[in-house]
């Protein structure tokens, strides 16, 4: 898994600072990613793994104990706060780590009791009919003195109740009837109060929403200790990004925003995120952005840090993958999509039905990567850079007629492959040599498109592993093209929008 997350990361841009050099004595890591990572996205394809490596555990592994690693959110762009800590709330009936829910009546009346172990949220709670309220009664460990934040998930009216503090309210209704709705994305209300360290109970009363179509509701408990202010957090950030021989910034979303039963509403980074990054860069030229994302999102300040990682919801093994290429793996990764440059260069944006209920395909076969202008792209696709260079040298098209995925072929002793060789029918191969030009080994990913009718069109693609100043072949199997008057001719390169060589289709 941890081989797998490296050849999809994708480098982005690289001035020079990757990979990091040994030596480093003080590496700053910094951005709400770096503290909250995401390794997968949400929903009901979601898997709770076993361990999740995290990016500082990752890089204390490679730079090893001589390095100082310093870590700040800087900015908090999270709607939720994390689950509440398994072993910092206990039930204050059995004392097990967990809670007490409790069924009553209008009046009060306890008609059901019970332990809840630790979870990121309960569910279902079946309300019977004479359920009026619930309560979740439960005492916390608390870390440290000041201000803390307490979360709660679910619909209803909610009240909670702090020693020390007066009572809190808010009320959140679902619209619909949806139930996938209040499952994969339940809503969110961050209370605030005020607290010593140590032992401290606390009751949180829900009136659930009765007026659904169904008798059933689900609750949740996200918990932050205290902190400084949004302002001072991000000074401690800069301060130090600014102390750092290396700044590594973590931006990107999580597993609420990108999940099941919801859509995103724009495409800008939450948060502060973008002044986050612009700050770190300005404070340290040294710095390296690593997006844990699992779809585009505009990066308008992506030519100011020296390097820039797209790292996906990488996996468990996610954060020993982020610090293996940070260090000098071979990123593998070429981009699936087109990285806009704003949200108006997209083609596309709602794919919503008219009021008619009617969805107007008129853009064709423009789509993706063939609807974008020029202009308009920040990143093509299929673009992905390598820790060397290469030389594409010559490409020749072959009538083998073959059927069936093609084999890559190699002049050298390193192997090469092919990872998109189409399945099926073949029109055609092409055989492209091209010559790892830089002083390490290296991965490239070959792309040929066909050129028809003025549109790009992806027919196959082949990655290829060479030494140093070693030259290779590499065979890809051409798709069928759609009957088309006119030259037909293959576009061979590293990107949709580097196409260094060309020949005649067969």
């Amino acid at each position: 898994m941890r081989e797998l997350a490296i050849r999809g990361s994708v480098l982005l841009r690289n001035d020079g600072l990757l990979p990091l050099p040994p030596g480093l004595r003080k590496v700053a890591l910094i951005g709400p990613n770096a503290v909250r990572f995401t390794a997968q996205g949400g929903g009901s394809a979601h898997v709770t793994p076993e361990h999740v490596v995290t990016p500082l555990e990752g890089l204390r592994r490679v730079l090893g104990a001589d390095t100082e690693i310093t870590v700040h959110a800087g900015v908090f762009p999270h709607a939720k706060l994390r689950p509440l800590p398994p072993g910092m709330a206990t039930d204050p009936e059995t004392g097990e780590h967990g809670v007490r829910l409790e069924h009553r009546t209008a009046d009060g009346t306890v008609l059901t009791a019970e332990h809840r172990d630790p979870a990121p949220w309960w569910f279902p709670i079946i309300l019977a009919d004479e359920v009026a309220e619930l309560v979740v009664r439960t005492r916390l460990t608390l870390p440290a003195a000041g201000l803390h934040r307490l979360s709660v998930l679910g619909t209803g009216r909610h009240t909670l109740r702090v020693p020390g503090n007066a009572d809190q309210f808010h009320e959140r209704l679902q619209e619909g009837d949806d139930i996938a709705a209040l499952l994969l994305n339940p809503p969110s209300h961050t209370f605030t109060f005020t607290a010593g360290a140590g032992p401290i109970d606390v009751e949180l009363l829900i009136s659930p929403q009765r007026n659904l179509p169904y008798p059933v509701t689900l609750t949740g408990l996200g918990y932050e200790p205290p902190r400084g202010t949004d302002e001072k957090e991000l000074e401690a950030a800069l301060t130090a990004a600014r102390a750092a021989d290396v700044a590594i910034v973590l931006v990107g979303s999580d597993a609420d925003t990108e999940t099941e039963s919801l859509d995103r509403t724009g495409l800008t980074l939450p948060g502060r995120q973008d002044d986050l990054v612009r700050q770190v860069c300005a404070a340290n030229p040294r710095t390296v952005v690593v997006v844990n994302a699992g779809a585009p999102w505009l990066m308008p300040w992506a030519h100011e840090p020296a390097a820039l990682l797209w790292s996906w919801f990488p996996g468990q093994e996610g954060g020993d993958a982020i610090a293996d290429v940070l260090t000098g793996a071979e990123p593998g990764g070429r981009l699936p999509t087109t990285f806009p440059a704003t949200e108006a260069d997209v083609p596309i944006l709602s794919t919503r039905p008219d009021d008619d209920g009617v969805l107007d395909y008129a853009e064709g076969d423009r789509i993706g990567y063939r609807a974008y202008r020029p202009e308009g792209v920040l990143f093509p696709f299929g673009h992905g850079l390598s820790y060397t260079t290469w030389e594409y040298l010559r490409a020749e098209t072959v009538d083998d007629a073959a059927d069936g995925s093609v084999d890559g072929s190699v002049d050298g002793s390193v192997d090469g492959s092919v990872d998109g060789s189409v399945d099926g029918p073949v029109d055609g191969s092409v055989e492209v040599t091209l010559r790892n030009a830089g002083d390490r080994p290296g991965r490239e990913v070959v792309q040929a498109y066909l050129e028809q009718d003025g549109a790009l069109r992806l027919a196959g693609f082949a990655a290829a592993e060479a030494a140093p100043g070693q030259t290779i072949t590499v065979r890809i199997g051409v798709a069928p093209r759609k009957p088309s008057s006119g030259p037909h001719r293959l576009r061979i390169g590293r990107s949709a929008a580097d196409l260094p060589l060309t020949c005649t289709a067969i």
